[in-house]
């Protein structure tokens, strides 16, 4: 069986990421690809990764500029050697030894199906990394029934599979610059195309905690660029139906006072107990007045 293991990588190390995929691969077929490419990390990162392009079936490219989340993940698809493709970010740890069995075997033409991720069990010892990880284990991490009950709206692209055929019936929307919602507008776009997303149990485990600040302005940006979608898309009223966020910047709140209260949400956001409900009231506060 012949497939393409693809993996956008930015500033993270992937030799163990690589070991474990290879290892896994090999059981399948001689004939296997797995693509790094790096979308302009520090020097000394990809340095260090380098070494990877000595293992056999593997290969590992550098771009001379960074080219954003949707296009990596596009060129990713083009460079792809075979059909059946299995993509996910490069800051993961593969924890099942049946993680491509799953794909390979259950993968179909003209469908996707969606793996999931999950976090750490204990709390990061780092506190600036304790909010990334609640957000994480409470937000992102959902089993794959509670991700199926809503197949388009879940839809991440964390870790999928699909044929290089279907992929090249959507791609992801290059125009969206920054983090977030790529996903969002892809899942949007699969369902008007009829093509299925179906969910499995198949997570990866996410290990790339970040700083809290440099978290907090990446859900900065991702509210940023969900603003300008829904302000110039002709997929206002799906926006609508499938973010929360939207409908709640529409409700009747004593705005007034939660800009007063701003630097209290992120004053408990980089503290030792973060809560989520700071989040969301600071994501509504952006989506209103930026």
């Amino acid at each position: 069986m012949d497939f393409s293991i693809l993996i956008p990588v930015y500033n993270t190390h992937i030799e163990c990421l690589c070991d474990e995929l290879c290892k896994q691969a090999a059981k399948y077929s001689d004939n296997f690809q797995i693509l790094f490419v790096d979308d302009c990390s520090e020097l000394s990162i990809s340095y260090i990764n380098q070494k990877v392009s000595s293992y056999t079936n593997v290969d590992y490219q550098v771009l001379s500029q960074n080219i954003g989340r949707s296009a990596i993940r596009n060129l990713l698809f083009e460079k792809a050697h075979y059909d059946k493709c299995i993509i996910m970010d490069g800051d993961v740890r593969i924890i099942r030894d049946d993680f491509l069995s799953n794909y390979l075997k259950a993968l179909k033409e003209d469908e996707i199906l969606v793996g999931g991720h999950n976090y750490q069990k204990d709390v990061p010892l780092d506190q600036l990394k304790l909010l990334h990880w609640v957000y994480g284990v409470k937000v992102e991490s959902k089993n794959f029934e509670k991700r199926q009950a809503f197949p388009y709206r879940s839809f991440m692209t964390s870790n999928f599979a699909c044929t290089k055929q279907t992929f090249q019936q959507l791609k992801f929307d290059e125009s969206i610059h920054g983090y977030g919602h790529e996903d969002t507008l892809f899942g949007i776009h699969a369902k008007q195309k009829g093509i299925p997303i179906y969910h499995l149990d198949n997570p990866i485990q996410h290990v790339g905690l970040e700083n809290t600040t440099v978290f907090i302005d990446k859900q900065k940006s991702a509210v940023s660029n969900l603003k300008r979608l829904y302000n110039s898309s002709p997929n206002k009223n799906e926006l609508h139906q499938q973010i929360q966020l939207i409908r709640l910047g529409e409700l009747r709140l004593p705005w007034f006072l939660l800009r007063i209260i701003r630097p209290l949400l992120l004053k408990n956001l980089k503290g030792e107990s973060p809560k989520i409900v700071s989040l969301q009231l600071l994501k509504i506060l952006w989506w209103r007045y930026g």
